[in-house]
């Protein structure tokens, strides 16, 4: 069960479960439909966790021969999806500058974060609305995000919606990189894509394309 509220910053203790119980029992309480019963199992649960919903926005993915790839360095949140494919392009892109730096990593960390950051940017955008759409604050703020939801999964609308899903953001180009292995013994059907969908042999960089 997964329970979300909107708030200021809260100030609790990390290590104080049953604190945490009553902080999240606090907000849900008296609420009805299923709030009572999801309460009622709340005390015995032990895989019990609490945590905000956070973006992460770090200005220098690298330090030393430390680099970020993925959520660890742009993550932008479960509203704006796109974490899977952040870390497929990411890693795709940092292991090409690297081989094209010939493992110089002072050279090849710079390189990857400039050819991501605009990228990167474009994905962690929030769709329209953001979190007072996803979790409104008021009766009629839920009744217009239910109506919103019907008709975007709406036989009539899902022929739009699948088209604009295809549509690919233009902030990156993925390059050509010479020096990746090419994984040529693996089959091409492991990587699940049509033929002729993006170049084979390379399920590396099928999945990074795919995901971009």
């Amino acid at each position: 069960m997964l329970l979300s509220f909107r708030s200021p910053v809260l100030d609790y203790d990390r290590k104080d479960l049953a604190a945490q119980k009553r902080l999240v029992r606090s907000r849900f309480e008296g609420l009805g439909w299923h709030a009572e019963k999801v309460l009622a199992g709340l005390d015995a649960a032990d895989d019990f966790y609490l945590d905000t919903t956070s973006r992460v926005v770090v200005p220098d993915w690298s330090r030393g021969r430390v680099t970020l790839v993925g959520d660890a360095g742009y993550c932008g949140s479960p509203m704006a999806g796109h974490g899977t494919a952040l870390s497929l392009v990411g890693a795709y892109v940092l292991a090409g500058e690297l081989a094209a730096a010939n493992g110089d990593h002072a050279r090849a960390f710079p390189a990857y974060q400039a050819r991501m950051q605009e990228y990167v940017e474009q994905r962690m955008e929030l769709p329209p609305g953001g979190l007072k759409m996803a979790m409104p604050m008021s009766s009629f703020g839920i009744a217009y995000r239910d109506l919103v939801l019907r008709v975007m999964t709406s036989p009539m609308m899902s022929g739009a919606l699948a088209k604009m899903a295809r549509v690919k953001p233009d902030a990156i180009d993925l390059p050509e990189y010479s020096g990746l292995p090419q994984y040529s013994g693996l089959p091409e059907h492991s990587v699940g894509l049509p033929e002729g969908s993006v170049e084979r042999g390379d399920p590396v960089r099928v999945a990074a394309e795919e995901a971009e």
